[in-house]
């Protein structure tokens, strides 16, 4: 809980004391009933400020002052009696004291009198009210009140379960400094609740929170470390694969040249290709706009949330494949909107089952082109296959690479199955070409 934490904000946030009034002329003041002058003489006595420390004193003067009306003194006093610290503690008057803090609009008060809420201590529990106070206080800034009520909208405390909800208000208490929150945001990116998995924010946030002290994060750390190096090897390994499969084209085509008249790369360097790699019976060519119409034909639906967040050329759906429910993505040259590339991804609660899937898929591609020159390999103890895909007439149609990826969840993994049409492939080259 983060009581504690709570209670040294409010001292240090409430402790402006003016240069001009020395300890002699508050002391005057509060005996004569001024609320500030009390007040400060309070928080003197409860830090040892010119005057030896003592917590009962600091009640004493808090306690007059706050039945004056002073919000900062009501506040300090429904503490004092929440640690029991200067007084004996009572949870039900800590409530009473916060509330008329509260309902002057002091934050820290409403903050307090929000958490009593929500742990039902000096109070019934009530979500609905704990998310109420804790809303107000949170819209002045608050920053330990915007970490809860990123807590309220993840857990659908008092508020029906939001994680974009709550990744916005983690993501503004974080940047104020609150270390609890550094590690929900960073644990959000890890995750992708409420936003795109991104492992190197999520190391970021989750070191920011270490840094500053909340020591949970160190555990959470290492393991978003790992998964990043996971992911960057696995990155590569998938570039890797890629750019074999194009010198695999670029051989073959060398090695075929010598039994043809005419060869399939040159007819399609010199005439433009007419023969195309297809997914689900769609040519991988033509406009995103074609393309995204014999999607939806075939019941597939556009990811509105997930296009919001990727770049122009970038297009996701979502449908079936293969028996399977799946995420699709495809990828076009923004110059001329023409589609080159597209990934499928199907994501499996088991290993067992993404291994089948994958079994199951590779044997039809292979039964569907059967003169695919492919090779088998391995990545993280799971096969995996690349293919230059090759038709009867020995035309290259593109290259299809096929693998099993761990997600972050170490009980979930995705099948991936990627499709580059040749035609693509050679105008993305020749762009990377013209640029140089």
């Amino acid at each position: 809980m983060k009581i504690l934490v709570l209670f040294l904000y409010l001292i240090l946030a409430s402790m402006v004391v003016s240069a001009q009034n020395t300890y002699e002329d508050n002391i005057r003041a509060a005996k004569k009933g001024d609320a500030d002058a009390q007040f400060v003489i309070g928080s003197c006595y409860s830090t040892g400020a010119n005057v030896e420390k003592d917590e009962e004193k600091a009640v004493y003067w808090w306690s007059k002052a706050a039945k004056q009306g002073h919000a900062a003194s009501q506040s300090f006093l429904g503490q004092a009696y929440f640690t029991g610290k200067g007084i004996t503690k009572d949870p039900s008057l800590a409530v009473y004291w916060y509330r008329k803090s509260a309902e002057q609009g002091r934050a820290a008060a409403q903050c307090s009198l929000a958490l009593c809420y929500l742990i039902g201590k000096g109070v019934e529990k009530d979500n609905n009210q704990a998310f109420y106070w804790c809303s107000k206080a949170a819209e002045q800034g608050h920053p330990i009140a915007q970490y809860w009520m990123g807590r309220h909208y993840s857990n659908g405390w008092g508020v029906v379960k939001n994680v974009e909800q709550a990744f916005k208000w983690y993501l503004k208490s974080a940047e104020q400094g609150d270390a609890s929150a550094q590690l929900c945001l960073g644990y959000c990116y890890y995750v992708g609740e409420g936003v795109s998995k991104d492992y190197s924010q999520a190391v970021y946030w989750m070191q920011k929170s270490l840094d500053n002290g909340e020591t949970k994060a160190k555990d959470y750390l290492d393991i978003a470390r790992k998964k990043q190096q996971e992911y960057e090897t696995e990155k590569k390994r998938i570039q890797d694969s890629i750019a074999i499969a194009k010198q695999d084209s670029i051989a073959a085509a060398k090695k075929r040249q010598q039994r043809e008249d005419s060869l399939a790369l040159v007819k399609i360097k010199a005439h433009g290709q007419t023969k195309h790699l297809t997914v689900l019976g769609i040519p991988i060519a033509g406009s995103i706009t074609a393309f995204q119409q014999k999607l939806l034909a075939k019941n597939y639906q556009l990811d509105s949330k997930k296009n919001k967040q990727l770049p122009v050329g970038e297009r996701a759906f979502n449908g079936r494949f293969s028996g399977h429910d799946c995420s699709l993505k495809a990828y076009y040259f923004p110059e001329d909107k023409t589609v080159y590339k597209v990934r499928v991804s199907i994501d499996f609660i088991y290993e067992s089952s993404a291994d089948a899937a994958y079994t199951e898929i590779k044997r039809n591609l292979l039964r569907k082109y059967k003169y695919a020159d492919t090779k088998t390999g391995r990545s993280n103890g799971h096969e995996s296959l690349s293919a230059l895909i090759i038709d009867e007439d020995d035309d290259i149609l593109g290259s299809i690479v096929l693998f099993v990826f761990e997600n972050d969840d170490p009980y979930e993994s995705e099948l991936v199955v990627g499709y580059e049409d040749m035609d693509g492939l050679i105008k993305r080259e020749k762009k990377n070409t013209d640029d140089l």
